[in-house]
């Protein structure tokens, strides 16, 4: 028989870079305890073993989400080529013809796809659940009537920087034509902290301006090789002894 070798959950499991809107990309380093909080979390939030299509790019950190949930559960994964990717046309006629259930899109994406769908009179019936992230959510008509047409379908709107992965989760509940044009980014999901901060690291009361702090099992270990932004963005938890909070 063969014996299953887990690896040391502080180990690494992947680098990522950031887009680098400072000027300079940042090698996020990911460990696996991270990486196990992520999924374990995903394969429980939504009815398992749906056909998902492979839309995310392997440069951004959605994809481990997407295809590793998708493979934890016994779904089906079906990969889109590049040219059903960067095609609305052809990601909507993909999700038609495979019956996909499940899609993970940023924004932009699932714009195009309901403009598309709006132009050519198409409903994507199959889809059951719609997962955006990366960008905010904004609910345009064209998205309303999306989901006006698929009221069996939920849409869950994620937060995370590439230093933490999915912090938050917020699901659109109800009839689409009642749901905000710019919806919150929810709640933190399990294994996660989130709390606002001032400048001197203590809690910013109700109306007070202050900073975005996560926490939790989650996080990075940090910047590769860069110990000293690893040290201005990972703090010292004030709350919690011996644990961090990545500054978003």
């Amino acid at each position: 028989p063969l014996a299953v070798i887990q690896p040391d959950p502080a180990s690494l499991a992947y680098v990522l870079h950031t887009s680098g809107s400072t000027g300079v990309p940042k090698a996020v380093a990911m460990t696996h305890r991270g990486l196990d909080r992520l999924i374990a979390w995903q394969v429980t939030d939504g009815p398992p073993g749906l056909r998902t299509l492979q839309f995310t790019a392997a440069s951004f950190d959605v994809s481990f989400q997407e295809v590793l949930s998708t493979l934890a559960t016994a779904g089906c994964l079906v990969v889109a080529p590049e040219e059903v990717r960067r095609n609305p046309d052809a990601t909507l006629d993909a999700i038609r013809a495979h019956r996909i259930q499940r899609l993970f899109l940023p924004y932009v994406a699932l714009q195009l796809l309901a403009v598309v769908a709006a132009r050519r009179q198409l409903v994507p019936d199959s889809l059951e659940q719609v997962v955006t992230a990366g960008e905010r959510l904004i609910v345009t008509p064209a998205i309303r009537s999306l989901f006006a047409a698929i009221p069996h379908c939920r849409l869950d709107n994620h937060y995370g920087p590439t230093e933490a992965h999915l912090v938050t989760s917020l699901t659109l509940t109800g009839p689409a034509a009642d749901w905000p044009e710019m919806p919150a980014i929810g709640h933190p999901v399990t294994g996660v902290s989130c709390r606002v901060l001032d400048d001197r690291l203590q809690p910013a009361g109700p109306g007070q301006p202050g900073e975005l702090y996560v926490g939790g099992p989650g996080l990075a270990r940090g910047y590769l090789n860069d110990p000293g932004r690893t040290a201005e963005r990972f703090v010292a938890d004030p709350l919690a002894p011996g644990e961090r909070l990545y500054r978003t």
